[in-house]
């Protein structure tokens, strides 16, 4: 990687996007129907999140940057917040309280296919 090469390297934290199948299908749309959330996985642990269009932005500018070339950039995030967290965050943007569910394991086994299908295939 380098100015040479014409490369610049772009990172972002976990994605959120407008229907991703974690955390929009299981909390963000259940919480607006006024059904109970699912939060997956252990609940007191701090994730930062990338709107997948700020990356987006970042990855457009870093393409068109003489400066960019040769260097790591990372896009912008918010700070990291617990799934509790960004469920107490629904609240407030909603004004009431939310149901907080447990998910199923069906859900959490199709997150894991669908994520499993995203990795690179080894050789």
């Amino acid at each position: 990687m380098g100015r040479e090469t014409g490369e610049a390297v772009g990172h972002a934290s976990v994605f959120l996007v407008p229907d991703d199948r974690g955390l929009t299908r299981h909390a963000i749309l259940p919480a607006i129907g006024g059904r109970a959330v699912n939060l997956l996985g252990r609940i007191e642990l701090p994730h930062p999140c990338t709107y997948a269009a700020d990356f987006g932005r970042l990855l457009a500018e870093l393409g068109t940057r003489e400066e960019a070339l040769g260097e790591v950039w990372f896009a912008p995030s918010n700070g990291p917040v617990t799934r509790a967290e960004f469920v107490d965050l629904l609240e407030a943007e909603l004004g009431r309280s939310i149901r907080k569910g447990v998910a199923k394991i069906k859900a959490g086994l199709e997150q894991l296919k669908d994520f499993s299908q995203e990795l690179p295939r080894l050789p």
